[in-house]
């Protein structure tokens, strides 16, 4: 974020406000004005998710490990969300069934909005973990099936890809996505077509430093840019920038974050947890 402050101050333009730099570098400009966007706008997400971060290894035990009626209520909260998207589905397929910005600022941009999706991914990781089902790679492949055919045949109108406040980007496609991860955690056998494409090196190795090119993607953009060589309008800088992006971002991965990771891990080393829980956080 202090590296796009300075790109932005060099470049003589962006909400450069002390008091907002300062609320946006304390994770919380987010929550007080969603749409006033800090330097670099993707640490949003971080801002966002923070509160299930912080929440998950508190209320794991008492909701979702020992009380298990519970998770029956956990389902119904985190698919209210998804439920109104759907229903801005069915109501404006014709329109691109888009919410207006509000509605969309309410139910994406707002932090307490993503606690929803982030409840759903736990109570499909624990229900892995405690099911005995097995043979769900029907289920798995069925649920990426459904989720390709929203995305490439719901309308979208005068736009060349899916952005802002579409309900399939807000919430609408959470539940497909909790199934399959639901269905490819007990697929013991592997013979989910869909988890194999997904489990292949290419793939999985570009996972491991996925959310790192979501972050850096700006301030790399606005060098490149400030270079004189704009993304849009030659491929050969396209290229380049997409390969600087994913070097700087592995590099970041493996030589920063992963050692200071596995410090506190070390550090801060929690008391072990039972067995489910285990198995709850490997699946999830």
């Amino acid at each position: 974020m202090g590296v796009s402050a300075i790109l932005l101050y060099l470049g003589g333009n962006g909400d450069l406000d002390a008091m907002h730099l300062t609320l946006c570098a304390f994770l919380v400009e987010p929550w007080r004005s969603p749409n006033r966007w800090c330097p670099d706008g993707q640490s949003w997400t971080v801002a966002a998710l923070a509160p299930s971060w912080l929440l998950y290894p508190v209320l794991y035990d008492p909701f979702l490990y020992e009380r298990r009626h519970l998770m029956v209520v956990a389902v119904v909260l985190a698919i209210v969300p998804s439920l109104i998207a759907l229903l801005f589905v069915s109501g404006g397929l014709r329109a691109g069934a888009y919410f207006n910005n509000s509605a969309h600022t309410a139910l994406y941009l707002w932090p307490p909005a993503q606690l929803a999706d982030f409840l759903l991914g736990c109570v499909s990781a624990e229900l892995a973990a405690r099911s005995s089902r097995e043979n769900t790679a029907w289920l798995a492949d069925g649920a990426v099936f459904i989720i390709t055919l929203a995305v490439l045949l719901v309308p979208n109108p005068h736009l060349d890809y899916r952005e802002h406040g579409e309900v399939l980007y807000d919430h609408g496609l959470a539940p497909l996505f909790a199934v399959f991860l639901w269905a490819a955690a007990r697929d013991t056998a592997a013979a989910s077509k869909a988890s194999k494409l997904f489990a292949h090196p290419a793939l999985s190795s570009i996972g491991k430093c996925s959310f790192e090119v979501y972050l850096f993607q700006w301030p790399v953009h606005a060098v490149f840019y400030g270079l004189g060589l704009p993304t849009s309008d030659h491929a050969e800088n396209f290229v380049a920038f997409a390969l600087t992006l994913y070097m700087l971002a592995a590099l970041y991965e493996v030589h920063v974050e992963r050692p200071y990771v596995r410090w506190l891990r070390e550090r801060f080393a929690a008391p072990p947890l039972r067995t489910a829980s285990q198995s709850s956080l490997a699946a999830f």
